[in-house]
């Protein structure tokens, strides 16, 4: 289709049509306007939010999430810890962000980063 085309569709200038592929393109047309260039090509517009990496279900995301923000708080303590000689080993570091995974989850705070 045309520019001309998608313009009389929308019943905008065919100016106003390249305005909005360019707009598009850079990320910066509205979600307004977007579905309305779906209603003229007679489509439905979908917006979604797709998980960058591969998850079974919500809760993996939840998890994944409280686990970035635990592995932030908890590793530069543990360096600081292992500065001083003491240091926790492996497994019981692990055990500390699982336990720390968990308190954020249950205060709904992994989303704050």
């Amino acid at each position: 289709m045309t520019q001309g085309q998608m313009a009389d569709r929308l019943g905008i200038s065919q100016p106003a049509a390249a305005n909005l592929e360019a707009r598009e393109a850079e990320g910066n047309a509205s979600i307004a306007t977007l579905s309305r260039a779906a209603n003229a090509l007679g489509c439905e517009l979908v917006y979604a939010f797709v998980p960058r990496r591969p998850y079974e279900n919500l809760q993996d995301i939840v998890e994944y999430q409280a686990r970035q923000i635990a592995h932030r708080e908890l590793h530069p303590v543990a360096g600081t810890m292992h500065l001083e000689a003491q240091g926790l080993d492996e497994e019981r570091m692990r055990e500390r962000i699982a336990d720390r995974t968990a308190e954020i989850i249950a205060r709904g705070r992994q989303w704050i980063s």
